[in-house]
């Protein structure tokens, strides 16, 4: 899957330089097995071929969160080097009998009798990102654009004892909230939740605190509901699916899409569709545009 969709990401990439992956992986279980190698960015560099760096790439075992939270470090890439251009992704598959087991003796595997649970789910979801808006991808009308995203970590997560007030979610709002100019109100948004309700409390606590920053009928997305949940690959579809809506004219509203992991790591970002005859070349940071986007999802 990760071949497919990283191929599909680099396809238009014509530069001669291999680029950095920062890539999303599955968070580690205490007592399961490793969900992935360590030197999966090795191996798909060899299998795929593709123009990409394992030296300067980077592995983040962090979940749901973990394209946004590798879309941070590309903020940060960016900013510290001359580079032009990061390939962000992720990839996960409930496909792993341990791991199912695990799920279903907590009850959280969606099933007959089964009120609170999750359809598992498996897929890829990468971005290339570039700093120049020159190989950005456009509509006729705007250029898709990613501003600094927010991170932030939440006490009370699912393997912790501590009490569950949804602040981690409420803070990565803030921070990602912080970078957009807030000119119009963000009227979508595109969630990692899953049809478990314990996703649904933090969203409440977060959008009840930075309700001035949305509109008073936001519309909330959460694709999960027809590919089932896709663990770490979440943050690049929903980046893919946003991407997408623009450059089909479906939408040029500016959106937020944030992603929960299991344990404790939050993270959202703000997609901000930018008028053509406004954007300005010369300063393309903070803004990350996607240059191209790929994803695979049975």
């Amino acid at each position: 899957m990760c071949h497919v969709a990283a191929a599909q990401a680099m396809a238009t990439y014509t530069g001669r330089t291999p680029i950095p992956l920062f890539f999303s992986a599955p968070a580690n279980n205490v007592g399961l097995n490793e969900p992935l190698p360590t030197r999966i960015i090795h191996y798909l560099h060899q299998q795929t071929g593709l123009l990409i760096d394992p030296a300067v790439s980077r592995l983040m075992g962090t979940g749901r969160s973990g394209v946004l939270n590798a879309l941070d470090l590309a903020f940060r890439y960016l900013y510290d080097t001359d580079a032009e251009f990061v390939l962000i992704g992720g990839g996960d598959s409930y496909q792993n009998s341990e791991l199912i087991a695990a799920l279903d003796e907590k009850g959280r595997i969606l099933a007959s009798g089964v009120m609170n649970g999750f359809a598992p789910g498996e897929g890829a979801g990468f971005v290339l990102l570039t700093r120049n808006p020159a190989f950005a991808l456009r509509s006729a009308t705007h250029l898709p654009s990613l501003l600094v995203p927010g991170v932030a970590n939440e006490p009370g997560h699912l393997f912790s004892d501590k009490p569950y007030r949804g602040e981690g979610l409420d803070l990565a709002f803030k921070r990602a909230l912080s970078a957009y100019s807030g000119h119009i109100k963000i009227k979508d948004t595109h969630s990692s939740m899953n049809g478990e309700h314990f996703w649904a409390k933090e969203y409440g606590v977060a959008m009840i605190r930075n309700a001035d920053m949305f509109e008073s009928e936001t519309a909330i997305h959460h694709s999960a509901d027809c590919h089932g949940d896709l663990g770490a690959a979440t943050g690049g579809v929903l980046i893919n699916h946003v991407t997408q809506a623009l450059l089909a004219g479906h939408s040029t509203n500016p959106s937020l899409i944030y992603c929960s992991s299991d344990h404790q790591y939050r993270a959202a970002v703000c997609f901000e569709p930018l008028p053509l005859t406004a954007f300005q070349a010369s300063s393309p940071i903070p803004h990350a545009a996607p240059m191209q986007t790929g994803g695979l999802f049975p």
